[in-house]
Order: C-alpha cells, then sequence, then structure tokens
C-alpha cells in the first residue's frame, strides 16, 4: 500500500514546477520582467487548484498544517469563482500561495522529535495559527478592494497598496520562520537561527520597497492616472475640481465625457467613499467575510463528496454509455450510438419518444429481468408525466435544463449534472416533468408573491416613522426596485391545464420547499447581505441566474418587508438600507453578467438575439439592460442608470393575482392598509429586530419628526 509520504513525494515531483510556480514569477517581477507574472495570473485558477491538492496531501502527512491550509483554500477558492479579479489582489494571493509553497520543506521530515527535545508540530502550531490568522485578514481586505467602484480604486490606490504591502511583508516573515523552524528542528542549530534573525530586518525594508514598485508596475494605464492625480495637487483636489475630474474620467477610457455631463453627483459620491477610513472598512467587513469563508467551506464539502461518489465511474474505462448515472439515459444513449456529444434538440425529442414507447409498452407487455419497460405499478405511478414530457411547447425548457453550456449540444458530463440536480425520491420521468412544465409553475408562482410583497410594501409607507422615510423611499422608487418590476412585468406566466396538474404541481411545491431551506440556510450564514455577485453561488451553488433569481428575489424581498416592517416602529441605521438595496443590486448584476453571456452566444449562432432573449426563461432577462462600464455603474448607484422612471407602466399596483397562483390565508403581509394602530402594532411586534444588521437607533436624539403632533424621538 502506498503511504502518504509517497504519495505526497509523487505528487511534488509530478507537479514541482508548478507549485513553486509562484515565486519564480513574483522574482522575476522584482526584476521588472512581469511576463511570468502575467502567465501566472492568467493561469491562476488552475495552477492554484495543483496547490491546493499538494497542501491537502500535505495535510494527510502532517495534519497540524491544516490550520493553515483551510483558511487558504477557502480564501483561494473565493478568487477562482470570481468572473472578474484584480491584477493586485492576485498579485496578494500569488505571494500568499509563494508562502504556503514554502511548507513542502515537510514532505521528507519524517522524524517527529527534534534532537532538542519539542515534537515538529510543537515548534510549527504558532506559526500556521499566525499564518491562518494573517490569511484570513488579508483576505478581507482583499474582500473589501474587490468591491470598490474602479474610480475609488484609483483614487485610493496609494492607501491600498500601503496594506497589501503590509500584508506581503508578514507572508515573507512567515516564510523565515518556517525555515528558522526547520533549521532548529533539524539540527541546523540555533546560532544559524539568530543570524537569519539578524538580517531580517534589512529584507523586510527591502521588500517593502521593492512591493510598492511592482503593484505600480503591475497596470502602467492606471499607474499614469494616479501620477496625474498625484502632479495635479491629490485625489481631493481631482475630485472637487471639475476639469481635472473630467481629465481623470476621460483618461480611465470607458467613456467619452460631454460638455454638459453633470459630475455633482459623482462628486459626491468620490468624495463620501474617498474619505472612508480603510482600516475601519476592513474590520466593518469581516464578519460579512467570515460568513463567505463558511458558506464556501460549504460548497467545497459538497464539491467533494460529488466527486468522490463518481469518481469510480468516470475511471472505469467502460462504454461511453455505461458512463451515463441513469439507466433510462444510458439505453437512449446506447440506442443513438452516441459519441462524446449529441445535438440537444435531438436528445429530448429522443427522450420524449423513449417514454412514450416505454409506458405505452408496459399496457401490452410484461417485463423481463433486464428489460426497460416499466412494470404496470411503475407506469401507472409515473403515467402522469407523459402529457408533460411530450408536450411540444415544453421542448425548449429540456434543452435550456440539459443544456447548460448553452452550445447546442448536450455532453455525457451535461446528462450526469442533469441527473445528479434530481430530488433524491424522484423518479426521472418526475424530475424530466418538473423540467419541462413544473419550473414554469413554480417561476409564476414567485412572481405572484413578489407582486403581493411589493404591494404590501408600497402601503407601509404612511406608518414608516419620519425618521425612515427618505430611506426607505429610496428603496422603493431606486433602481434596485425598478429592476425587480422590469423583471416582474417581462417574465411569462404560466398557464393551461399544467398549471391544473394535482401532481404537477405537488412536486413543483416539493421542490421549492427543499430549494427554499437551502437558500434560507445559506442566507442566513450570510445575514442576508449580498455584496459581491461572487457571493450567490455560495447560497445557489452553480445555478445559472435564471434558475436562482426568482427564488433568491423571494426570499431576500420577505426579508426586506421585515426590516421595512420595523422602520414602522424603530428607528434604523441608515447602513442598514444600504445593505438591503445592494444586495438587490448585486443580484441583477449576475442577471446582466448572464444576458451578456447569451447575446454572445445567441450571435455564434446567428440567432435573431433580441427574439431569443425574449424567448429564453420565459422571458425573464428581455428588458435586462447591461452596465457596460464602471462609469455607469458608478452613476447606477447615484439615478437610475439605464432604466429611467416610468410610472405609468410600472405593474405593482395595477397586478392582478392570476386565478391558478392565489395568495394563501397562511402569508402575513400585514399590517394591511386598513387595520387600526392597535392591530398594525401587534404584527410589528412579532418581527425579530434580531435580524437588524446594525440594530435599532431609538434613543433620544435631536431629530424631529414631522407627524400631526410635532415630537422628539
Amino acid at each position: 500500500m502506498i503511504s502518504a509520504y509517497q504519495k505526497l513525494n509523487e505528487f511534488y515531483a509530478e507537479h514541482e514546477s508548478t507549485i513553486n510556480s509562484a515565486g519564480k514569477a513574483i522574482a522575476s517581477a522584482l526584476k521588472n520582467d512581469f511576463n511570468s507574472l502575467e502567465t501566472k495570473i492568467a493561469n491562476f485558477a488552475a495552477t492554484s487548484q495543483v496547490l491546493m491538492k499538494g497542501l491537502d496531501a500535505l495535510a494527510q502527512v502532517h495534519p497540524f498544517v491544516g490550520v493553515a491550509v483551510l483558511p487558504f483554500k477557502l480564501v483561494i477558492s473565493l478568487d477562482i469563482t470570481r468572473r472578474e479579479n484584480n491584477k493586485k489582489v492576485l498579485t496578494v494571493k500569488i505571494l500568499m500561495e509563494d508562502m504556503m509553497s514554502m511548507l513542502f520543506q515537510l514532505r521528507d521530515i519524517r522524524d517527529p522529535e527534534g534532537r532538542d527535545g519539542p515534537t515538529l508540530e510543537d515548534r510549527m502550531s504558532g506559526i500556521m495559527q499566525s499564518i491562518a490568522d494573517d490569511i484570513t485578514e488579508c483576505g478581507n481586505a482583499c474582500n473589501v478592494y474587490v468591491k470598490e467602484n474602479r474610480f475609488i480604486k484609483i483614487f485610493k490606490a496609494v492607501v491600498y497598496e500601503k496594506r497589501f504591502v503590509d500584508y506581503v511583508t508578514m507572508f515573507d516573515k512567515h516564510k523565515e520562520d518556517i525555515r528558522t523552524a526547520l533549521d532548529v528542528h533539524t539540527a541546523a542549530g540555533v546560532i544559524v537561527a539568530n543570524k537569519k534573525l539578524d538580517g531580517l530586518g534589512v529584507h523586510l525594508t527591502q521588500m517593502v520597497k521593492k512591493m510598492e514598485g511592482l503593484f505600480q508596475g503591475l497596470d502602467p494605464h492606471e499607474r499614469d492616472m494616479q501620477k496625474f492625480i498625484h502632479d495635479s495637487g491629490g485625489a481631493e483636489e481631482c475630485i472637487n475640481n471639475e476639469t481635472k475630474l473630467r481629465m481623470v474620467l476621460t483618461m480611465s477610457g470607458e467613456i467619452s465625457l460631454g460638455p454638459s455631463l453633470d459630475l455633482t453627483g459623482i462628486k459626491e459620491l468620490l468624495n463620501i467613499e474617498v474619505a472612508k477610513d480603510v482600516d475601519k472598512a476592513f474590520k466593518e467587513n469581516m464578519t460579512s467575510f467570515l460568513h463567505e469563508l463558511m458558506a464556501q467551506r460549504e460548497q467545497l464539502t459538497d464539491v467533494i463528496t460529488a466527486t468522490g461518489e463518481h469518481v469510480i465511474s468516470v475511471l472505469s474505462g467502460a462504454a461511453r454509455s455505461a458512463k451515463i448515472l441513469d439507466g433510462d439515459l444510458q439505453d437512449i444513449w446506447k440506442q443513438g450510438d452516441w459519441k462524446e456529444r449529441v445535438d440537444a434538440r435531438t436528445f429530448v425529442v429522443t427522450i420524449q419518444s423513449y417514454y412514450h414507447e416505454k409506458f405505452n409498452a408496459s399496457d401490452t407487455a410484461a417485463p423481463g429481468p433486464s428489460s426497460s419497460v416499466l412494470s404496470p405499478r411503475e407506469a401507472e405511478d409515473d403515467r402522469w408525466t407523459l402529457n408533460h414530457i411530450r408536450a411540444a411547447l415544453n421542448v425548449q425548457q429540456l434543452i435550456d435544463a440539459i443544456d447548460t453550456d448553452d452550445n447546442g449540444l448536450v455532453s455525457i458530463k451535461e446528462v450526469n449534472d442533469f441527473v445528479r440536480r434530481r430530488p433524491e425520491s424522484w423518479s426521472l420521468p418526475m424530475w424530466v416533468a418538473f423540467c419541462a412544465a413544473g419550473w414554469h409553475i413554480s417561476v409564476t408562482w414567485y412572481k405572484n408573491r413578489i407582486y403581493h410583497i411589493l404591494a404590501a410594501m408600497m402601503s407601509l409607507n404612511e406608518r414608516v416613522k419620519p425618521a425612515n422615510l427618505q430611506a426607505v423611499d429610496r428603496y422603493l422608487a431606486g433602481p434596485e426596485m425598478q429592476r425587480v418590476e422590469l423583471l416582474l412585468r417581462s417574465t411569462n406566466s404560466a398557464e393551461g391545464l399544467a398549471c391544473k396538474d394535482a401532481r404537477l404541481r405537488d412536486i413543483t411545491n416539493q421542490f421549492q420547499d427543499t430549494e427554499a431551506a437551502k437558500f434560507q440556510t445559506g442566507l442566513q450564514e450570510l445575514q442576508y447581505e449580498l455584496d459581491d455577485v461572487a457571493t450567490i453561488p455560495l447560497i445557489t451553488g452553480t445555478q445559472r441566474a435564471e434558475r436562482y433569481l426568482y427564488p433568491l428575489l423571494y426570499q431576500l424581498l420577505r426579508r426586506h418587508f421585515d426590516i421595512l416592517r420595523l422602520a414602522c416602529v424603530h428607528i434604523l441605521d441608515e447602513f442598514e438600507f444600504n445593505m438591503i438595496r445592494t444586495s438587490l443590486a448585486v443580484i441583477f448584476k449576475a442577471v446582466d453578467r448572464r444576458t451578456k453571456d447569451l447575446e454572445a452566444i445567441f450571435k455564434s449562432q446567428s440567432s435573431n438575439v433580441r427574439d431569443r432573449l425574449g424567448q429564453f426563461a420565459f422571458g425573464m432577462v428581455r428588458q435586462s439592460a447591461c452596465v457596460c462600464s464602471e462609469l455607469q455603474l458608478l452613476q447606477f448607484q447615484l439615478a437610475y442608470g439605464d432604466h429611467q422612471r416610468d410610472p405609468i407602466n410600472n405593474t405593482i399596483r395595477t397586478f392582478k393575482e392570476e386565478p391558478d397562483f392565489k395568495h394563501s390565508d397562511s402569508e402575513s403581509l400585514g399590517p394591511n392598509p386598513d387595520d387600526d394602530e392597535q392591530t398594525a402594532e401587534a404584527v410589528f411586534a412579532r418581527i425579530d429586530t434580531g435580524i437588524l444588521q446594525y440594530g435599532i437607533k431609538d434613543e433620544p436624539s435631536y431629530v424631529v419628526e414631522f407627524e400631526l403632533k410635532n415630537r422628539v424621538v
């Protein structure tokens, strides 16, 4: 049997170049040769996966390193899942990788006890904990930085670069600590260790200067902008001087600015953001970041479990159809004599024909030992699904559910992914029927419920405490809520016999309940705060935006409704409202990204992009407008972005509940507009104030509430 030591050393021998690539790339960059670093940045996801696998193998040999390996994997995994990454942040993470690669010096050490008595674990445990703490703090700082608008990054570049250099020097010191501990343990001697420590101060001072130059050299264009800001009197001068501000925005290359553009709002926001203390921002973000890491840990656990379950079939070398996890789909693939891929429409039509024949054959043929014909009882249990599977209108819904990369082809991997998403107790025909017709019913249910929530929110306006009115108005009339209304307006509702099929409605309810529980757990981990698109998969997994959009939005809006109800009886912090608006904006940023991807796919297929977007996912992305530049995103925070106010067509007040989706009496959206004060207060009293991230601000102040009676709160 191969020992853990042998596995580790074999892995290291095979991947030594990749494991040590971080150090080589940084060494070249410090000599002003950025080619290796650019390559490392471009291949960050792939090389990081190799390093993490190696560290897992190392932890099997020396378990005490796991204290540092786990936070490293979580912090790096967050960056791998992030669609857009910043070169400075990735460079910091590459330096973090360089530090972690030093741990592979432990791979040949088998003697746990040093010559002077203490074990290797005794010597290294404190270092590992320090590394773990610094990795988490650095990851949090990077998390704050990547969420900043690009222009704010430029104006605060010097401040952030200094913090990054601080973390980098810590990583370099940890490398020295590891070397020293190993030297002492292997009897190289305390004298040698002391000599290294004597020179450490000089080394770190040199490191600081080199890293400052490295960060500035990563992006020559950004460096030129920073130089202009510095030469023009600094950030404050450039923000408040319109001529200089226009110059900075023009230099960014994001957009050509006409002389008529009003910069007042942009100046106001930039001044607020630049004045914010970075260290305070790091501290305030830490709780949210730790929740993200916890959610990421759950995701990694799920991936490891799924990989372990199916690795045998992948490595078996059996026939292609045998690699498919479901028996029915194996038969279909084998009968079609397909290789690795098949046309998506052909695959779906074949599924329809297969089940039509299978259910009909069960009426006339007795199944043999190896027959794929259903027994009479099985056929009776699932026969109801055939109407939904066979419906011509549902073909595209099935294609979209299986062909997850939207390239018009279905691969064996996509088939197995489709099977894995099936609820545990469901037969495959039930799952196919749900994807064909049940999902549309689910979307329509959510659409009706969300309309009810929005109407209930609007009816609260007269009850909101005056001190909260301005913030509540910004939430209800802001661009984020406009996007919600546009989504509802553009989504076509399910109708017809499918809505009246009790069995289809039953499995749809089952699916919704399971999904809701999963999303609630994820949102609770993140305290219902979405501060970046990268946090969404921590809740939803790898689903595409159209799949999670409605259930995630519903869960968020339910929480937001409770917050607005608390705003009727307590004074809330302004940051509470900023947080809930940001969470909605993040969801629609993900939708915009998905829409841009779809546009590119449809163009490559020579399709009418407008028509395809209108048909896709019941039209829900039809009116999604992509925010194309950082400046537009900045303006989106200030005004209405790409969406002008459209009160005449607003459907929140005019929406009529659809007959097959009646509001349940058990759903509490009170108080009703005509409820008296006592009834309303009883409803508000049931809302837990613990859901507030920033607490209540009911302490005496000089804020005057303008009601029928002027009173000081």
